[in-house]
Formats: structure tokens, C-alpha cells, sequence
């Protein structure tokens, strides 16, 4: 009986292509970004930042904190990060 409700349970899990939109340089920085498009409703996800707060010397080194949206708001996305970018 649990097997069958596990299955049935995982059958609906429809996991969301997702888009790095972002490239940061410290866990920080991809928080701020994090912040910015959830203020103004698009979920984002930080796929790194266990491994970036347990190794933060490790993307200084070796790479960037990346930040995702899912893949449909990856245009709207890119253009808040650019309002932001620009200067007032």
C-alpha cells in the first residue's frame, strides 16, 4: 500500500526547467538578487547556496553562485536585473 502512494506521490512531481539568469560572485550578492526579483513576484532559486555557505572559499576560486528562475520568466527576470544595473 505505501509503494503505491509513493509512486502516486513522485507521478506528481513536476519539477520546473530552470534558468541561470545570474552569475554572482558571493552568496551576498546572489541573495541581494534573490531579493529584488522576489519583490516583484518571480520565484528564484540559489542552486548553490549550501555549498557556498559551508565553502565560500570555493566559488571565490572556482566559480560563481548562481541564481534561477524558472525558465518562462527568464526574459522578465533578465530585464529587472537590468532596471536595477543602470544607474537613476
Amino acid at each position: 500500500m505505501w509503494r503505491a502512494w509513493a509512486a502516486a506521490e513522485r507521478a506528481q512531481l513536476r519539477p520546473e526547467v530552470m534558468t541561470a539568469i545570474a552569475n554572482c560572485g558571493t552568496l551576498d550578492q546572489a541573495l541581494r538578487v534573490r531579493l529584488a526579483l522576489d519583490s516583484v513576484g518571480i520565484p528564484s532559486f540559489i542552486p548553490d547556496e549550501s555549498s557556498a555557505t559551508l565553502a565560500p572559499h570555493h566559488f571565490f576560486t572556482h566559480g560563481a553562485v548562481r541564481v534561477q528562475v524558472p525558465d518562462d520568466r527568464g526574459e522578465e527576470a533578465r530585464r529587472v536585473l537590468a532596471d536595477l544595473s543602470e544607474p537613476t
